[in-house]
């Protein structure tokens, strides 16, 4: 909880730092309590309190209860992964190398495309343009926050989700050992690669995951470099084997990511409502200076004239300056 702690630190400098530039006008000064109000109303102090004391509470129990699992769990998997091992020779065998990026890069990449790149990338690109920039990092930082959030929860339920992930991962291997040496077995090929092996390799263990000098080529943003992150699951947000001795750092430590996401999220949001430039707001905004526009006509139309600034002095004459000594 050390990191929860650095946060209230620079929160503390924030504001020694209004207090070293303080507002000079009525309206900086509103413009920064509302800026203020945004910040905690979108934070929720309260709320992130609530759940770390009780997460305190069972944090003891908790921890206890997933390290008695672990060795079972373990195990469990390491039986599986030989499984899948076993079904990856059987699917490359029935379908050879080119014969099988083939039928991925025929049939199920332009799938992928045409939902990818003609719906969803357009469904953002008209939320982005409608929210506005200061909406969009706003609407962005939300989703870092529910993230963070589902990760969380997930590594808090480790003991009890990772048992349903390897159930998922076993009626698959079954759905495709029943699909091999059948006329439909080309089915085994998505199944395996884009359904099992993203959730299997999802929950192994942190001994299991490759470094980054050796990226595994059979992803499915590998398969189908558009439309495969579909099919990509994010480790960071799924209960996953985590070592007894690591378990309660790795809670710590997506409970600071959490806390974290929480505290960009407030600021994200305060500086969109304080200065509100999705579509909605810049039409009322348009709409009430279309109203106003005529009375501030008239009045500008009335009102006296400037008198013209004085001009400037001349210079003094030629004949003033002082010769200087030789």
């Amino acid at each position: 909880m050390e990191q929860l702690s650095r946060n209230a630190e620079a929160h503390l400098a924030d504001s020694k730092a209004q207090e070293e530039c303080p507002p000079k006008t009525a309206d900086e000064l509103l413009k920064r309590a509302s800026s203020d109000f945004y910040r905690q109303e979108a934070n929720k102090v309260s709320v992130l309190k609530g759940e770390l004391e009780a997460y305190k509470k069972k944090r003891d129990k908790l921890i206890e209860e997933y390290k008695a699992a672990y060795p079972k769990l373990l195990d469990q998997w390491e039986v599986q992964n030989g499984e899948v091992e076993k079904l990856e020779v059987l699917i490359k065998a029935a379908f050879p190398d080119a014969e099988r990026r083939e039928l991925v890069e025929k049939r199920i990449c332009p799938k992928l495309v045409a939902l990818k790149k003609y719906l969803i990338d357009k469904i953002v690109e008209s939320r982005s343009a409608m929210r506005g920039d200061l909406g969009s990092k706003a609407d962005a930082a939300a989703e870092q926050v529910a993230v963070a959030k589902e990760g969380l929860d997930a590594l808090l339920e480790n003991a009890r989700r990772i048992p349903t992930d390897i159930a998922t991962v076993d009626k698959l291997c079954g759905e495709i050992r029943d699909l091999l040496g059948n006329p439909d077995q080309v089915i085994a090929i998505y199944l395996f690669w884009f359904k099992l092996l993203p959730l299997h390799r999802a929950i192994r263990p942190e001994a299991k995951v490759p470094g980054s000098g050796a990226p595994e080529l059979d992803t499915p943003s590998k398969l189908c470099p558009t439309g495969g992150d579909l099919f990509e699951i994010d480790r960071e947000r799924r209960a996953r084997l985590v070592e007894e001795a690591q378990y309660s750092r790795v809670l710590d430590a997506a409970w600071v990511k959490y806390g974290t996401a929480r505290q960009k999220f407030a600021d994200a949001e305060a500086a969109f409502k304080a200065d509100p430039d999705d579509l909605p707001s810049l039409e009322k905004q348009c709409d009430d200076a279309k109203k106003a526009l005529d009375a501030e006509i008239r009045n500008e139309l009335l009102k006296p004239e400037e008198p013209p600034a004085p001009p400037p002095p001349p210079p003094p004459p030629a004949s003033a300056a002082r010769a200087l000594p030789d």
